[in-house]
């Protein structure tokens, strides 16, 4: 906290917290903010929940040299959701959007950390929002998404929702969407995971693509855009493509344990809860088990060269897009690689090289394609330059698609004429090895 003309600087907080989105409470007394613990070592956990915290303005006992100390308000079932990143105090609370089994629900969070209240909750996420209170009532306007829209403008006053913009209304009438079917499958250890099949008209067998999320603190969910990626089913289902998706444990919406539970082993924990979600969907009659591919972005794209180096014999073929696939030079090259390594891979070398794909590429031998951006710098082409050249000197089937002037997000948020591009690019690929 500083004065507003630059006096009397001073922490609010001390120290073992990565945090952010500090916000004055509605009476100024406190700042509300969200973050997560730091270890011992001032490492953060990539698996860990973003909560929201106060910490009142006042330092302890009136020592400017003593902060408070910091108090969470929710409980390890929320976490602010990558969709928004926003909170916003009010007079009673503070809003703040919760990632929760494939939804994002806007809640109210009490200043007292009671209960949050629901505000806006179903099988949809709230990927932005505001809040307008006056002596008339509370009015509350958020951009909606759900397995229908993209993104619909509601209105909530009164206990009465209404819907502003049409996008969804006339996306379900012009594109006919198949629908998300759900599913429950259970980890060899009787876990149960939740997951998605989106299926193709006709009878079948159709060929599968097995499509894993990035992350992996993220979560697929209820919606056609951002990191859920159902615009993506709807393409390959239209295809004649069964597209198959799942929350293994390890990513967010579903409490701080089923988060933790990867942080010993990333990618051997993630494959057996990933097979299993696979196996289960395999199980359906009109699901061809003997063509089979998988693609992911991201953490997405690294599990698909661990499953290439590792179950190569369950897949006719692998994308791998802007993934990380050998530690060492992705802390040395990505834009926040030197955190993150450790925050998912554990501060110990040996193990880094242990857990990437690129150790085991002698044992790859199923075609894959490498999807890149130019200007990526959280996995920086480097790492699929890499794993394309060993696959390539070994006579390995592998292609490398490379697009200028994109980022990370190029799949999401690239210029329509990429992303037509990469659509092409992939039903291609899908065509030769399906």
């Amino acid at each position: 906290a500083v004065g507003a003309d630059g006096t009397g600087l001073r922490p609010l907080t001390h120290g073992g917290l990565y945090l952010f989105t500090p916000r004055f409470a509605a009476d100024g007394a406190s700042v509300v903010f969200c973050g997560a613990e730091l270890d011992k070592n001032n490492n953060s956990c990539a698996t860990a929940s973003y909560g929201l915290w106060s910490v009142p303005v006042d330092p302890a006992d009136g020592d400017p040299a003593r902060p408070a100390v910091p108090r969470r308000l929710t409980g390890d079932a929320h976490h602010l959701s990558f969709a928004s990143q926003m909170i916003q105090p009010a007079a009673d609370g503070v809003y703040f959007a919760s990632d929760h089994r494939g939804a994002v629900n806007l809640v109210l969070v009490p200043y007292d950390g009671g209960e949050p209240r629901p505000v806006v909750t179903g099988r949809r996420q709230v990927n932005g929002y505001a809040v307008a209170e006056s002596d008339e009532g509370t009015t509350v306007v958020a951009v909606v998404a759900s397995a229908t829209s993209a993104g619909d403008l509601v209105v909530w006053r009164d206990g009465t929702e209404r819907v502003l913009t049409p996008y969804g209304a006339e996306l379900a009438e012009r594109a006919h969407l198949l629908p998300m079917e759900e599913f429950t499958a259970y980890a060899p250890d009787g876990y149960p995971l939740h997951a998605w099949v989106v299926r193709p008209e006709g009878p079948g067998p159709h060929p599968v693509i097995f499509q894993v999320k990035g992350g992996p603190y993220t979560q697929w969910g209820y919606t056609l855009n951002g990191p859920a990626a159902f615009d993506e089913a709807q393409v390959y289902a239209r295809a004649g493509y069964a597209v198959v998706l799942g929350n293994p444990r390890g990513c967010s919406g579903y409490g701080q344990a089923h988060g933790a539970y990867v942080r010993d082993d990333l990618p051997r924990r993630s494959a057996t809860d990933l097979l299993a979600i696979l196996d289960t969907a395999l199980d359906a009659s009109d699901l061809d088990g003997d063509r089979v591919g998988v693609m992911g972005g991201s953490f997405g794209g690294y599990m698909a060269a661990w499953f290439n180096a590792h179950h190569g014999e369950r897949f006719r073929a692998m994308i791998g897009e802007r993934g990380l696939y050998a530690i060492d030079s992705y802390a040395a090259t990505s834009d926040d690689g030197a955190d993150l390594a450790v925050s998912l891979y554990g501060p110990d070398r040996a193990r880094w090289a242990e857990q990437s794909p690129l150790t085991y590429v002698d044992r790859m031998s199923t075609p894959m394609l490498l999807i890149q951006s130019e200007e990526d710098r959280h996995c920086p082409p480097e790492q699929a330059q890499r794993l394309f050249t060993e696959l390539k000197v070994r006579g390995v089937p592998v292609e490398m698609l490379l697009f200028p002037g994109e980022g990370h997000d190029m799949s999401r948020t690239g210029l329509p004429s990429h992303r037509l591009a990469r659509f092409e690019a992939v039903l291609e690929w899908w065509e030769r090895h399906l």
